[in-house]
C-alpha cells in the first residue's frame, strides 16, 4: 500500500522522506543525481487549493487565489529553478460536471495538459473528506484518477487543508481510501495555505522527474505567461475577493493597452460583464466598488512591474459571454 507522508510539524504521525532529502530550511531539496527536469500537472476538483499548493511549492505567487471554486480559468506555469532541477508546475482549472460552455472548456483545458506532462498531482480536499460529507471516493476524483491511469503518469496525491481538521485520525482512512488507487504512488498530508508539508511533496516530484540536458525554460523567470496576462488574472482576483454570487463568474477581463514605455506605466483594463445590473455592482455607489477593485490591483501591479502603475478600468457589458462560443474565442477561451 501506498504511504502517506505527514508534515511533522502540525501532525503527530511520522515524516517519511522522499528520495530527495531537504536542506536546513525544509525547503529546497538538495540531490547527488543528474540534472532533472520536467512538467508537473497539478490536478483536482474545484476550490481544493490547486493554485495555493503550486504558489507554496514556488515560495511566489503566481497564481491567484479566492476562496470560491473556479477561480483558475488557464492552465498556468510556475517554473521554480534549483541547483539541479527545475520543476515546471501547471495549475489547472477544477475539473467537474460541466455544463455551461465556459465551464466545458475549462475542464478540456485541465484534461490536455495531462498529454505533456512527466508527472501529476492530485490534490483533494483533506477536511472535506474527514467530514463524512464523501461516502467513498467522490465521482470526479474517481474521474481524475481514471485518467490518470490511463496517461501513465506517475501520481502524487496531495491531501489538502489538513489543518482544519481538529482530530488527525480521520485522515487515515483518507489516505487508505488513495492509497489503494493504482495511479498513485506517494501520499502527503498538507496545508497549502501554510506551506505545510510542502517541501517533502517537492522532494518526491523532483526524484521522479527525467534527467535533462538543462532547464526547459530560463531560469531566471517564475511564469511563461506575459505581464498582460499576470494583469488580467490580478484584476480578476480582485473581483474574485470583493464581490459575491454570479458576479465574479460572469466577468471576464481583457488587457487593451500595457505600455510600459511610459511613466508611470500605463495599463488599460476593460472588464465584461453580462447584464447591465452586474455592472452596475461592479461600479458600486458613487464608484466605491470599482474604485476598491482599482486600487487593490493597483497594488499588486506595482510588485509585479517594478514600478508605479496607472491603471484605468472600464466596464462593458456583453449579454451571456459565457454561453457565446464567438465571444469566448474572442476573449481568449477558445
Amino acid at each position: 500500500m501506498t504511504q502517506a507522508r505527514f508534515p511533522a510539524s502540525r501532525l503527530t504521525f511520522r515524516t517519511v522522506s522522499g528520495n530527495v532529502r531537504a536542506d536546513s530550511s525544509g525547503r529546497t531539496p538538495v540531490s547527488d543525481a543528474p540534472y532533472r527536469a520536467g512538467l508537473v500537472a497539478i490536478v483536482g476538483r474545484p476550490n481544493v487549493g490547486k493554485s495555493t499548493l503550486m504558489n507554496a511549492l514556488l515560495g511566489e505567487k503566481v497564481a491567484i487565489t479566492a476562496d470560491r471554486p473556479q477561480t483558475t480559468r488557464d492552465a498556468i506555469r510556475g517554473i521554480l529553478s534549483r541547483e539541479g532541477y527545475q520543476v515546471v508546475f501547471v495549475d489547472t482549472p477544477g475539473i467537474h460536471d460541466a455544463s455551461k460552455p465556459l465551464n466545458r472548456i475549462l475542464v478540456r483545458r485541465a484534461l490536455e495538459v495531462l498529454e505533456g506532462v512527466d508527472a501529476a498531482v492530485l490534490v483533494v480536499d483533506g477536511a472535506d473528506y474527514a467530514s463524512g460529507r464523501i461516502n467513498g471516493l467522490h465521482r470526479q476524483d474517481r474521474r481524475i484518477l481514471d485518467v490518470l491511469k490511463e496517461a501513465g503518469l506517475p501520481t502524487l496525491v496531495a491531501i489538502n487543508k489538513v489543518d482544519l481538521v481538529s482530530k488527525k485520525v480521520k485522515l487515515l482512512p483518507v489516505a487508505d481510501l488513495f492509497g489503494k488507487e493504482p495511479p498513485v504512488e506517494s501520499l502527503f498530508m498538507v496545508s497549502a495555505e501554510g506551506a505545510d508539508g510542502t517541501a517533502d511533496v517537492l522532494a518526491d516530484l523532483v526524484a521522479r522527474l527525467p534527467e535533462s540536458d538543462g532547464p526547459l525554460y530560463d531560469p531566471e523567470i517564475v511564469s511563461d505567461a506575459p505581464l498582460r496576462f499576470h494583469a488580467a488574472e490580478i484584476i480578476r482576483e480582485r473581483i474574485f475577493r470583493l464581490t459575491r454570487e454570479e458576479i465574479p463568474y460572469a466577468t471576464a477581463v481583457e488587457i487593451e493597452r500595457f505600455d510600459e514605455s511610459t511613466t508611470p506605466v500605463e495599463v488599460l483594463a476593460r472588464i465584461y460583464v453580462e447584464k447591465d445590473s452586474q455592472r452596475g455592482i461592479l461600479i458600486g455607489h458613487e464608484g466605491e466598488m470599482i474604485s476598491k477593485i482599482r486600487q487593490g490591483a493597483v497594488r499588486r501591479l506595482n510588485a509585479l512591474v517594478g514600478a508605479k502603475v496607472h491603471l484605468e478600468l472600464h466596464i462593458s457589458v456583453a449579454k451571456d459571454w459565457s454561453q457565446d462560443q464567438r465571444r469566448l474565442k474572442d476573449l481568449g477561451y477558445e
